[in-house]
């Protein structure tokens, strides 16, 4: 299936937004997790970061330097955390000093330095998260970052992909060394979104953004059942 974008003016307009394809080369299990990132200076255009084949992480870029494209292919990630070419969910950390920063979920949450939109630099960090407190192999994973006053936010979910879904919240403020274990806290011990408008479904993979006047930042997520 192709890697498809929808624009609106509005929120509510996008649910009746016609799907644009962005990207359509043949991949056997799909894209997922897309996400858009702009780079300024020496790039100045927008970024897809996707996940193909299951856990590569694809890095697409806009020619033309607008939000919809035309994208082309910038190549894949080698090493997207801790030296592994296999991971999934990536997010990028847009730091205050310029510094840019890639999550992703491999087999725990890794952060890493980015050289280029395309390429890590130096060593990875395992992100002290908690756990899901539920039996079994439940990690967390769908990182999400927003930098705030003097804050970097990070939300995260975990508890597996059904009923039990949740969203945690860690943050580290921005005079600290995110690459230090140490700087990052966590908001609370518990979730910060458990149930989806109080049905049956479980809160997933999330994101940020602000409000036209800047004043009010709101939080996207889906649900599933």
């Amino acid at each position: 299936m192709p890697l498809t974008m929808r624009t609106a003016s509005t929120l509510a307009g996008l649910h009746d937004a016609m799907p644009r394809s962005v990207w359509n080369i043949s991949s056997s299990k799909g894209y997922w997790a897309p996400e858009l990132h702009y780079w300024s200076a020496p790039y100045n255009t927008w970024f897809i970061y996707t996940v193909y084949e299951g856990g590569q992480i694809q890095v697409l870029r806009s020619h033309t330097g607008r939000a919809d494209g035309p994208f082309q292919d910038a190549g894949f990630v080698a090493n997207a955390g801790n030296g592994s070419a296999r991971a999934i969910d990536p997010n990028v950390l847009h730091h205050p000093s310029g510094k840019k920063y890639l999550l992703v979920k491999g087999e725990r949450m890794w952060l890493t330095e980015l050289a280029k939109p395309w390429a890590t630099i130096g060593p990875s960090l395992q992100l002290p998260l908690i756990k899901c407190p539920l039996p079994g192999n439940q990690w967390y994973e769908a990182p999400a970052t927003w930098v705030k006053d003097d804050k970097i936010w990070l939300m995260y979910s975990r508890c597996n992909t059904g009923p039990n879904y949740e969203i945690m919240l860690a943050y580290c403020d921005t005079n600290d060394d995110v690459m230090t274990a140490s700087s990052w806290h966590h908001f609370s011990d518990e979730p910060v979104v458990r149930g989806n408008g109080g049905d049956t479904t479980g809160p997933g993979h999330s994101g940020w953004f602000s409000s036209p006047s800047g004043e009010q930042t709101l939080v996207v997520y889906h649900g599933t059942a």
